[in-house]
C-alpha cells in the first residue's frame, strides 16, 4: 500500500520505530499535539524544523528522511522568494580504462553507501593503485539509487580547508546568495536531497576533509572521496 500523505508515512515510521506519539515527543521536543495533527492530517504542511526535529528524533535514514520531507514539500528557512531552477550538476568523468581486481573493494563500498548510514567513504592507498577509479565505479553503479544525483567535485588544488565551500559552492554551479555564506548555501541545497558527491582530494589533506565533515554535519548529503 502505498502512503501518500505525510501523516500516514510519519505513523508508519514511528510504529516501526516502536514509539508512542508522547515518547516522540519528547524526543523530539515538539508537542504531543503537533504530533497528533500531523498523523491524523490536520497539519499538512509543517515547518522545515519541525520535519528536522522528527526526522533526527526518529533515526531515520537517508533514503526515510527524503521520502518523509518530499511528501511535505516545507519551505526552507528564509525561503520566501520563488526558486531559482536546479543548477546543472558537473558529470562524472569518463574512466579511460575498464576496473580490474576490486570485486571485493566495490562490493563494500556498495553496501556501506547502499544502507543510507554510511555518509563519508573515503578511500585510500599508494598513488597509481585506482582509488579513483574505484570511487568512479561506486558512482556509476548507486547512480539509479540516487536518481542521479550525482556530482564530481575536484578538490586536488584547493589546500586551504576555508574555501572548501566556496570550491563546492562554485563547482554545483550555485548562484552566490547575499546574506548567507557558502557552507549555509550549501547546506540549503543538500538537505532535502538524497545526493552523492564525489570529492577528489590529494593524499593527507586532512584538514580538507574536516572541513567536507563540517558540511556534512548539517545536511543528509552523502560523500565518497578519493
Amino acid at each position: 500500500m502505498e502512503l501518500k500523505t505525510i501523516g500516514e508515512l510519519l505513523k508508519k515510521f514511528r510504529r516501526e520505530a516502536g514509539l508512542t506519539q508522547e515518547v516522540l515527543a519528547e524526543r523530539s521536543k515538539l508537542s504531543i499535539r503537533s504530533i497528533s495533527d500531523l498523523e491524523r492530517g490536520l497539519s499538512r504542511q509543517p515547518r522545515y524544523e519541525t520535519l528536522d526535529l522528527l526526522t533526527k528524533a526518529l533515526g531515520l535514514s537517508a533514503e526515510q528522511r527524503v521520502a518523509l520531507f518530499s511528501l511535505a514539500r516545507p519551505s526552507l528557512p528564509g525561503a520566501d522568494t520563488p526558486k531559482p531552477p536546479l543548477p546543472v550538476l558537473p558529470v562524472l568523468p569518463v574512466p579511460p580504462t575498464l576496473m580490474l581486481g576490486r570485486d571485493q573493494e566495490l562490493t563494500l563500498g556498495l553496501e556501506l553507501l547502499g544502507k543510507g548510514q554510511t555518509r563519508l567513504l573515503t578511500v585510500t592507498g599508494p598513488g597509481g593503485v585506482g582509488k579513483t577509479r574505484l570511487a568512479l565505479q561506486l558512482a556509476d553503479e548507486l547512480n539509479p539509487a540516487f536518481e542521479s544525483n550525482l556530482a564530481w567535485v575536484d578538490l586536488s588544488a584547493v589546500s586551504n580547508p576555508a574555501l572548501v565551500p566556496q570550491a563546492i559552492t562554485e563547482r554545483l554551479h550555485l548562484n552566490e546568495q547575499v546574506g548567507r555564506s557558502h557552507s549555509g548555501q550549501l547546506i540549503a541545497f543538500l538537505e532535502d536531497k538524497s545526493f552523492l558527491k564525489i570529492c577528489h582530494l590529494e593524499r593527507r589533506r586532512c584538514r580538507i576533509k574536516r572541513s567536507i565533515v563540517g558540511i556534512l554535519t548539517g545536511t543528509g548529503v552523502t560523500i565518497g572521496d578519493a
